[in-house]
């Protein structure tokens, strides 16, 4: 499980990757995350395709944590419904897990 707490404090919002003539940017409003010269004076060449996937995953990053966040939300819910079902008879319990099983599916699409 991913510790989410060491994220506490990030720059919120979308972030947005910008490719310019002198520098690759991932912003969170007015803020530089990070950012690599596009071109490189010394050798001649472009930003990488390495670079530009860091910036690209790193753009990224609010809306991956918010999306796991909301899976790990709604897993702990589901194990929490499980323990109190501890009494529910077998019709409730298939009830409940063609329940998950939409959710589920609805989450995938």
């Amino acid at each position: 499980m991913i510790d989410t707490d060491k994220y506490e404090g990030h720059t919120e919002g979308e972030w947005e990757y910008d490719s310019a003539t002198i520098h690759a940017t991932a912003k969170g409003g007015n803020e530089i995350i990070a950012e690599y010269p596009c071109w490189n004076y010394n050798k001649d060449q472009f930003i990488t395709k390495e670079e530009e996937a860091n910036l690209r995953l790193m753009a990224d990053a609010p809306l991956i944590l918010a999306a796991y966040d909301k899976q790990v939300r709604w897993i702990n819910d589901i194990l929490f419904r499980l323990e109190r079902m501890d009494e529910a008879s077998t019709g409730q319990r298939l009830r409940f897990l063609l329940t998950v099983q939409e959710e589920l599916e609805m989450m995938i699409e």
